[in-house]
């Protein structure tokens, strides 16, 4: 079963980049088109993002600051990302870099994703499948985005974190490194909370003590970096938080003409984002009734279960993400799915599936939408709507699935060693001790 599934993946994601490397070349029109098509605007040339990478690298070791101006780039962009990258700039870096690398990024994505759990009969091979070639994982590759090595670094930590304590070290460094790299990648770290109460307080005070130089020492560019952080339209393939509750208070600006209007738009995006808050609180809490079955899920599943589950929701909770971050669902889904097999709440987790493969290629019916009203003005009013209509379905279906992911979370942590180490009954030994 692995091995099909390893050829499947790592030989059929192959021979689609091959396919479309040949439309490229051969027939641009129809590259173009198909990705359009598929709910992608794609750039005039492949791998637009590690082209963004490659060039801010290539000023950096001609001595320009890519955070200020980068000059290097096709578009001109400022640098984004952690300054750490930029000591690559040592490398004698040049334009005809960009295929190489972006190729190499979706290589090592289809050997991360060949080496999860193996999906089980048609249906878990099925939805495996449309994860693997939706709208969010095709534009991760078409951009040839660096979310696809913190991808595989995740896989590699987490298999890492299978063995023996010493190489479980490793694990959590991999995961260290890719923070340092892209940042939210830390969030996976809630693996080390299986640790003994001691081991693990050992792991954060390095982890921390690592964090704490490496802000004192790029202080000045993470500053800058993180100015640059890209924030979008709550209305695009941006994902977050905040998308609902400022998204409405946005849909309601006119009544900004009001009297006492614009203190009510101040005030409703906060109380809306309060109450979705509570609802999540609701849904993890009542999800703790599933804790059993998710202990006893084998150890591949739960643990790529634990850590997709914490990137996505943290990402969520931290702010606005780019669609093809949601290639992290693919960690959780092996294991959703087998909590969906079984009797006892199996429904509701095939449900959660169901809504994440919903959200993996909700940006085909946007870009649907969208296209549907430039090219028919007459069905413009309609097809508006019908997108606002789409956009509220899925930043609902969002909250939903955060809810079911942090009850998955809440079902680990109530159940590590720290969290049944009895510190309150040995304190009162002591004081009777005493």
């Amino acid at each position: 079963m692995m091995t099909r599934w390893r050829l499947a993946v790592i030989g059929g994601g192959l021979a689609v980049l091959a396919l479309f490397a040949l439309l490229y070349v051969l027939v641009p029109a129809t590259y173009m088109a198909i990705l359009t098509g598929w709910g992608i605007v794609p750039y005039r040339f492949p791998f637009l993002d590690t082209h963004a990478i490659l060039s801010a690298l290539q000023c950096a070791g001609r001595g320009i600051d890519p955070y200020r101006y980068n000059p290097c780039d096709v578009l001109s962009r400022a640098f984004v990302y952690s300054p750490a990258m930029l000591e690559a700039s040592v490398l004698p870096v040049t334009p005809a870099w960009n295929a190489p690398v972006g190729i190499l990024f979706a290589l090592l994505y289809f050997i991360a994703v060949a080496s999860l759990p193996p999906p089980r009969g048609a249906g878990g091979w099925a939805v495996m499948a449309l994860a693997l070639f939706s709208t969010m994982s095709v534009f991760a590759l078409e951009r040839g985005n660096v979310d696809l090595l913190m991808f595989a670094l995740v896989v590699l930590a987490g298999h890492l974190a299978r063995r023996g304590a010493i190489v479980r070290g490793l694990g959590y460094a991999v995961i260290v490194v890719a923070a340092l790299l892209k940042y939210y990648p830390i969030v996976a770290l809630i693996v080390a909370l299986r640790e003994r109460p001691r081991r693990m307080l050992s792991i954060a005070f390095w982890t921390g003590a690592i964090l704490v130089l490496f802000v004192i020492h790029y202080r000045e560019r993470l500053t800058e970096a993180l100015a640059l952080v890209p924030v979008g339209s709550y209305y695009t393939d941006f994902f977050g938080a905040k998308n609902l509750p400022f998204g409405l208070a946005g849909l309601l600006l006119p009544i900004a003409a009001w009297p006492g209007g614009r203190l009510v738009l101040t005030i409703l995006p906060w109380l809306v984002l309060a109450a979705l808050l509570w609802g999540v609180g609701v849904i993890a809490i009542t999800g703790l009734g599933s804790r059993a079955v998710v202990a006893k899920l084998p150890e591949p599943e739960r643990l790529f279960l634990l850590m997709g589950a914490a990137l996505i929701v943290g990402c969520f909770l931290a702010g606005q993400n780019i669609g093809y971050r949601g290639i992290d669902f693919l960690l959780l889904l092996p294991g959703l799915m087998a909590l969906a097999r079984l009797p006892k709440d199996g429904r509701r987790f095939f449900v959660t599936v169901a809504l994440i493969i919903f959200l993996m290629w909700g940006e085909l019916f946007d870009e649907m939408f969208l296209h549907l009203q430039l090219a028919d003005s007459s069905l413009a009013p309609a097809a508006k709507f019908a997108g606002l209509t789409f956009w509220l379905l899925r930043e609902l279906v969002w909250w939903r699935v955060i809810g079911t992911l942090a009850g998955l979370l809440l079902c680990f942590v109530v159940e590590t060693p720290l969290a049944q180490f009895p510190w309150p009954r040995r304190a009162a030994r002591r004081r009777v001790a005493r």
